[in-house]
């Protein structure tokens, strides 16, 4: 029914970075995703439907999004969490604030970064060890 990875820090789920959700349905002609359009793709066995519909999607995620990153950010600003897969950690610059050189920075023991651009809001960049 669903596939997805989520991302627990300290205990808490801090976001769900990658879902998918295929609910299989028999059709005279063959087997469609119940979620999707009525005019979607339909699949001659149910597990072509789940191939092409759930699992492709995400080998195609985890080649393109999840191996290329070299860190996770985890963001949080008055209770809400976000969490987003990055290249480079110039990239936080570029979507959390317009002045990265104001950005407060602290290097923790286990390689990970906090950020900090305000007073409200938390940056931890977590590194990946991807083999």
């Amino acid at each position: 029914w669903e596939l997805g990875v989520s991302v627990v820090h300290h205990e808490d789920c801090w976001d769900l970075i990658f879902s998918n959700e295929t609910c299989a349905q028999r059709r005279p002609w063959g087997y469609a995703c119940r979620l999707c359009d009525v005019r979607g793709s339909t699949y001659s066995t149910q597990a072509s439907l789940w191939r092409a519909h759930t699992f492709e999607p995400f080998l195609n995620w985890v080649n393109n999004r999840l191996y290329p990153a070299k860190w996770l950010c985890l963001f949080s600003t008055r209770g809400a969490t976000c969490a987003t897969l990055l290249i480079n950690e110039g990239q936080v610059s570029q979507r959390v604030c317009h002045h990265p050189d104001a950005l407060y920075r602290k290097v923790l023991p286990d390689g990970s970064i906090q950020i900090a651009p305000d007073d409200e809001t938390l940056i931890e960049l977590v590194p990946l060890i991807t083999t």
